[in-house]
């Protein structure tokens, strides 16, 4: 296990978030799902981008990019 977690961390020094987004998009379970927006509003994540940010279709063909929620 921790020799993967190397390989992983490794893959992110040399090439930031972008390195792991395709692995972490493939184990995501929230890509796909319903969820709750910091600002009370809702939405379907569909994506992550480059900086893993959370990228949720608001409807109406509006993506919002969420970095961070704390509830």
């Amino acid at each position: 296990m921790l020799t993967a977690l190397h390989v992983r961390y490794d893959a992110w020094l040399s090439g930031g978030f972008g390195a792991l987004r395709d692995a972490w998009r493939s184990r995501s379970s929230t890509i796909g799902t319903r969820v709750g927006l910091p600002d009370g509003g809702d939405g379907v994540a569909v994506d992550v981008d480059g900086d893993g940010a959370l990228l949720v279709d608001v409807g109406g063909g509006t993506l919002t990019r969420v970095v961070a929620a704390i509830r």
